[in-house]
Parts: structure tokens; C-alpha cells; sequence
């Protein structure tokens, strides 16, 4: 029978009305969840500002491997793109993706005709990082776990005001442990190791929408193009960062691999990475020689253990936070841990929550092989890292975060499904729903049971404690604020050794160097007497201006020139000093000994002939070397800090 035509209006008006509500609430739900995600990475990197050292914007971090850094980005400055695969000294190829961000950094202030120091785009670059692209990383991973949450809100679902609160407090919570990133600007510095686990996690979650193409029902060519796309853009990056940074990712990815892929490409994705880690194995076989190789239990023999297993475990469970915060966060985890695991529709939730929960188990085996255990096992585990807690102790974020937001998701899941209102991405996206569910046949409006007070006091309680946490990490933050005054020392002037790297003494005496000779000429100097700053701070051509410059490829120079001074040969020292830098004069500076600081360095014998006093007389009174200017004894260990020039005319 055909309807009346009054009828068939006002249904399409309805209809209409309907569809224009839908609409309108879309956009209303996305703005206000852009506005509290942006509001929760504003804090984060507030809280990266506020954490900062304030003393290196202007001095260098003085520890091992900050030097090494600073003069990639300096040498950057000086030679152009050129040098982009050859940044280490003698030109070997150095990951350069962080030190290409400050260089391009300091040719966008030029175009606006400022003038931006290597420590101010060093620090600049490490601050958005850390403190936005990280939490943004971070904040993206996990909302990947949050869908039946995002399905909730957009039923008008009281549940909305949870996700938003995750929204809020999880890139908050990314960066309140101590573990990173600021572990990594206080240890090292691990500048392009730091860079790749803050870029983790976008890593991981364009895998993961990758693995989404893969497993549709109906594969899309064009979809699964575009994913895969993404995610070598992204791999790309993790690759120039750091390369070592694939071992963090296949540790984390792996499982996802098995739970959520079809057999077939599971078993591919698992070969590739067995495959790819006997072809670093082999690598190591052909380049090192070392004659421990063939014995693991020797390998890292100055390795020490740091903690105790239990130590150990609770570093794993508090995040690595302080107490009080510290216990919240222990309670929030298991409760957490428990509802993903337990409440979590089979299919696709369910195999991503268990994901989630083996990535912690295997970062903890990880961890206590190297903190906890020794021996041959102890080593092959936690080799991928170089037996370093700090290198992997920053994933810890990346897989305590995501339990936390998976239990949130699950909680929902549970009250939404008792309350009779399925969200459809629990229903449609690989979650089975029983036949004899109401949910199955009905839309979410239709029917409204009220949700069991129990799971309604579980999803609250979790989320005071998420505040908790969140507000007590910043109110004790005693162990980040340790990191940062680490720092803050290292890099002060007003020490009360001097022979340390810098001092206000040394700091003077280099500037004025760099006055006598220039930014040409040569200098030669004992780098871990401090002078290996003086190309960074003021522009000086330092033949060593890292400790560990290597006499491969392009430096032999470096071995020549300690060779020629052991020597006592004056012609052999004036030929090679000289031929350093042809068209300019050569120099020798003597500013002290090594500092006690970088003692750990194990090749720090090989500068010793550069403090032999009775060859450097011997010098001086064949006329191979000139005074130039005494400073004085400025290192208390009665010995002139003296700047000689090369006879090389």
C-alpha cells in the first residue's frame, strides 16, 4: 500500500532532523576531544620547560658523549648538507636525524636574520622532542587502544568525560616518569638514541593501523598502501635517529604480530625479524674482533648489578615514579592490567590487551637480566642494548601507559554492553557479540538498562587514582629533579676541582686562545683536558674535538699527530702539525690534565704523550714549538697552562 504523502514527509523530516543531530554532535564531540588532547600536551611539554637545565643554553653538557654531539650540529654549520653521512670526524657515518633538526632550526632563524648557537638548537630540539612529539606519539598509541571509550562518547554515553580525561592525562602521565626522556639527556647524553624511543610510539601505532589493513575482512589495496606508506615515512625517521632503535621496536611489535595478524604474514613479520637480528649477528661476527666474542658470559665484564630483583620489579610496576604517586600507580596498573585482560571482548581487544600484557613482561625480563642478572644469558638478552638500564628503561612508558588506557577501554566495554548499549566499534571491528546479546539486533538507543554499580565504582576509582598520579608525579618529582641537577652541575663553571672539563679559569683561557690563533688554525690539545669545547663555544679548529675520534678512513691524522709528538723527532712533529691545516699556522695547547670526570673512557692512555713535560721542552728548545702565552698554573696540580705555535715557517 503506498504510504500518504504527509506520512513519507514528516519521516523525512525526521530523518533529516535526525541525521543533522548525528552531525552536529560529531563535531562538537571531536572539537571538545581535540581540545583536551591539546590541553594535555601543553602540559606535558610544560612540564618538560619547567624540568629543563637552566645553566646549558649557554654551556655544554660536560659528560662523555654531549661533546660528540654538539660537534656534529657545529660541524653541520660549517660544511653544509654535505656532511650529513659523515659527521663523525674522520667522516663515518653518525645517525643525524637529531642534529639535521637543529641545523634546520638554525637556517630557519637565519632567514629571519637570527642567530641561533649550537646549544640553543640542541636544547630547542630536545625540548619538542621530548616534551611534544613524544606525549603526542605517546597520546596517539594509546587512544589506538581506546575504541569502544571513543564509541561511548559518541553515543552521548556519560562514559564521554573518562575518555576525555585520558585524553588529558595521558601525555601528562608519558612524561612524569624519570625514565624518559630524561634519563637520556642526563645519561650520555643518548641524544639520537633518546630521539628513536621518542618516536617509538608513532612507529608503533602506524604498524598497528598497518596490521588493521592487513586483517580486514576485505583487504583495500589503497587502504593497506596508505598505510604502508606511513609507516615507512615513519620508519625512515626511526632509522636515521638511531638504527639500534629496531630492536626496541621489534621487542614491542612482535607480539601484536602474532595475536593480530593472519597466520601467514604473522609467520612472514616473525622470520623478517629473525632474519634481520642473524644478519646483525653476523655483522658482529665479521667486524669485531674482540677474543671474548665466542664467550657471552665475558661480554660487558665491567658490568655491574644495580638492583635487586624486587627493586627491580617495582621500578617496572611504579613507573619508575616517586611515592606517593609511585603506589597509585602500582594500583591503577593492576587494576588495569586485570580489567584489560579479564573484561576485554574476544577478537581484536582482546588479542590487543594480551599484547600489551606480554610487551611488559618481556620489557621486564629484559630489564632485571641487565639491573638484576649475570652470566651468558644475562648478556645475550640485554646485548641489543649494550647492557644499558637507561636505554631500556625508556620504553617503560610505552608499555605501562597503554595497559592503563586498554583497562579504561575494557571497563567501558563491560558497562556499556551491560547497559545494553554496544558501542558499534565493539560490535564491527573484530569483537564477537553473541546471539543472543540484545546489542546484536538493536541500536544503542533503543533500549536502556542501568550498568552495574560495581563496574561504575571500578571506572571511578580508577580514575582518582589516574589524577592521583598524574598530580603527585609533579608535586614529587625528587628523582626527575635529581636528573636535572645533575645537569645543572656538570655544566657550572664554579667547581671546586679544576681540573675538571670546564672551569671559569679554563673557560677564559680558551676564549683568549681562540683570539691568539683564530678560527683557522690547527690546534692540537688533549681533548679531555676541556679544549674539545672550544669549537662549540667559540668557534675553534680543535684537532680533536671529541675524545673518541677515530683513526679510520679520513683520521689518520689523529694517530699521526700522536705518533709524531711520541716521537722527538722535530721535523716529523713540524711536518705533521703543519700539514693539518696547510694555509694556516698550527698550535699546541697544554691546559691541564684529563678531567676525573671522563676517566671511564677506556682509550684515554693514547693522549698521555701530550702531557710528557720533558718532550714538550724538548721541543721548545729545538724551536720546533714557540711559546705563544703562558696562563699559568689554572688547574692547581702545578702545571702552566701554555699555548705554543708550530714553527712551520
Amino acid at each position: 500500500m503506498t504510504q500518504p504523502v504527509a506520512t513519507t514527509l514528516g519521516t523525512e523530516h525526521t530523518q533529516n532532523k535526525q541525521t543533522i543531530e548525528i552531525g552536529s554532535h560529531s563535531r562538537g564531540f571531536h572539537l571538545y576531544n581535540t581540545l583536551f588532547g591539546a590541553a594535555g600536551l601543553i602540559l606535558a611539554l610544560c612540564i618538560v620547560i619547567t624540568w629543563f637545565p637552566q645553566n646549558i643554553w649557554h654551556l655544554p653538557i660536560e659528560s662523555s658523549d654531549s661533546a660528540a654531539h654538539y660537534y656534529f650540529i657545529h660541524k653541520l654549520g660549517s660544511e653544509g648538507w654535505k656532511s650529513v653521512t659523515s659527521l663523525w670526524p674522520n667522516g663515518d657515518f653518525y645517525p643525524p636525524l637529531f642534529h639535521i633538526f637543529a641545523y634546520t632550526l638554525q637556517q630557519l632563524c637565519a632567514v629571519f636574520g637570527l642567530s641561533l648557537s649550537v646549544f640553543a638548537s640542541f636544547n630547542i630540539v630536545w625540548i619538542l622532542t621530548s616534551g611534544f612529539i613524544f606525549p603526542l606519539g605517546m597520546l596517539m598509541w594509546c587512544n589506538y587502544f581506546m575504541r569502544n571509550l571513543r564509541s561511548a562518547a559518541l553515543h552521548r554515553n556519560p562514559l564521554t568525560w573518562f575518555y576525555r580525561l585520558l585524553l588529558l592525562t595521558i601525555p601528562v602521565l608519558s612524561v612524569s616518569s624519570a625514565s624518559h626522556p630524561f634519563g637520556m639527556l642526563t645519561n650520555g647524553p643518548l641524544i639520537a638514541f633518546g630521539l628513536g624511543t621518542s618516536l617509538l610510539p608513532l612507529g608503533l601505532y602506524f604498524t598497528l593501523r598497518l596490521f588493521d589493513a592487513l586483517s580486514a575482512r576485505t583487504p583495500s589495496f589503497i587502504n593497506t598502501g596508505a598505510r604502508l606508506i606511513e609507516l615507512l615515512a615513519v620508519g625512515c625517521l626511526l632509522l636515521l635517529s638511531h638504527p639500534r632503535i629496531a630492536f626496541s621496536f621489534a621487542l614491542l611489535i612482535a607480539t601484536f604480530m602474532v595475536f593480530r595478524l593472519p597466520r601467514k604474514i604473522a609467520i612472514i613479520g616473525v622470520g623478517t625479524i629473525l632474519a634481520g637480528a642473524s644478519a646483525y649477528i653476523a655483522l658482529v661476527l665479521l667486524t669485531e674482533t674482540s677474543s671474548r666474542l665466542g664467550d657471552p658470559a665475558s661480554w660487558f665484564h665491567s658490568h655491574r648489578p644495580s638492583k635487586t630483583l624486587w627493586q627491580a620489579i617495582w621500578t617496572i610496576l611504579s613507573d619508575a615514579m616517586d611515592t606517593p604517586a609511585s603506589i597509585c600507580f602500582a594500583l591503577l596498573f593492576v587494576v588495569c592490567a586485570i580489567s584489560a585482560l579479564m573484561l576485554s571482548a574476544s577478537g581484536k581487544d582482546k588479542a590487543n590487551n594480551i599484547a600489551l600484557l606480554m610487551n611488559v613482561t618481556f620489557l621486564s625480563m629484559v630489564y632485571v637480566a641487565t639491573v638484576v642478572a649475570t652470566g651468558a644469558w644475562a648478556n645475550l638478552i640485554s646485548a641489543p642494548w649494550y647492557r644499558d638500564e637507561n636505554r631500556i628503561i625508556a620504553m617503560l612508558p610505552l608499555v605501562t601507559v597503554p595497559v592503563i588506557a586498554a583497562g579504561f577501554d575494557a571497563m567501558t566495554a563491560a558497562i556499556a554492553a551491560h547497559d545494553h548499549q554496544a558501542p558499534d566499534a565493539y560490535k564491527h571491528e573484530g569483537n564477537v557479540v553473541p546471539d543472543h546479546h540484545p546489542t546484536r539486533n538493536l541500536n544503542s538507543q533503543d533500549v536502556r538498562v542501568r550498568p552495574v554499580p560495581h563496574s561504575v565504582a571500578l571506572v571511578v576509582v580508577s580514575a582518582i587514582l589516574l589524577v592521583t598520579v598524574c598530580g603527585g608525579a609533579q608535586i614529587n618529582a625528587a628523582s626527575r629533579n635529581s636528573l636535572s641537577s645533575r645537569i645543572d652541575e656538570s655544566a657550572n663553571l664554579n667547581k671546586a676541582d679544576l681540573t675538571e672539563q670546564l672551569t671559569n679559569e679554563k673557560y677564559q683561557v680558551l676564549q683568549d686562545v681562540v683570539r691568539q690563533t683564530g678560527t683557522e688554525s690547527a690546534i692540537v690539545s688533549d681533548p679531555m683536558n676541556g679544549s674539545m669545547y672550544a669549537g662549540t663555544m667559540f668557534g675553534a679548529n680543535v684537532l680533536y674535538p671529541i675524545m673518541n675520534a677515530k683513526s679510520t678512513r679520513n683520521g689518520a691524522i689523529f694517530t699521526e699527530a700522536q705518533q709524531s709528538f711520541a716521537s722527538g723527532d722535530p721535523e716529523k712533529l713540524i711536518r705533521t702539525f703543519c700539514s693539518i691545516t696547510p694555509q694556516h699556522h698550527a698550535y699546541f695547547l697544554t691546559l691541564g690534565p684529563q678531567a676525573q670526570s671522563l676517566q671511564s673512557f677506556p682509550f684515554r692512555a693514547q693522549y698521555d704523550v701530550f702531557h710528557d713535560r720533558q718532550l714538550i721542552s724538548h721541543y721548545l728548545d729545538t724551536g720546533a714549538l714557540q711559546l705563544t702565552k703562558n696562563y699559568g698554573d689554572i688547574t692547581g696540580d702545578n702545571q702552566d697552562s701554555i699555548l705554543y705555535k708550530v714553527n712551520c715557517s
